[in-house]
Order: C-alpha cells, then sequence, then structure tokens
C-alpha cells in the first residue's frame, strides 16, 4: 500500500493532516496499518502462487514461466521471495 492509499484510508488522519507531530507515537499509531498491509500482502501472493500451482503447462508458457520455475517458485520461503 503507498503512503497516498495509507493517508486517504488512515483513521489516524484528519484534512489530510496526521493527529500526531510524528515520533514514536506516530509510529506507534501507524504500526497497525503497516502490519495489516503486509498481512494483505502475503495473502495476495499465497493466493498467486496457488491459483498459478493449478495451471496447465500451457498456460504457464502464456504468462512467460516454464513448470520447472512454478515449482522452484513454490519451494522458496516466504522471506526468499521479492515482493
Amino acid at each position: 500500500m503507498s503512503n497516498a492509499a495509507i493517508q486517504k484510508s488512515s483513521p489516524l488522519l484528519v484534512s489530510g493532516r496526521a493527529r500526531t507531530s510524528g515520533g514514536l507515537l506516530g509510529t506507534l499509531l501507524r504500526l497497525p496499518v503497516v502490519l495489516l498491509d503486509l498481512m494483505i500482502d502475503w495473502q495476495q501472493s499465497a493466493e498467486e502462487r496457488a491459483s498459478m500451482a493449478n495451471m496447465s503447462g500451457r498456460q504457464l508458457r502464456d504468462i512467460g514461466l516454464s513448470a520447472e520455475s512454478m515449482k522452484a517458485m513454490a519451494a522458496k520461503t516466504r522471506w526468499d521471495r521479492q515482493i
């Protein structure tokens, strides 16, 4: 989620301005939004991998992947993958 999207959707903002002056309190108030965004990203990545795992070899080639590269991508741990 971009900073612009966070600013638009964050309940911590009033008229586009943060209620706090920043610092530690501002960071702590933004933390739940950042963590939720991270969890949403992880879920979307998992759904995409599950969808690709069910694709045929032809479908994978259509999107530029081979069956071997898909298997290698699925075998990586979460922190080895690029976001």
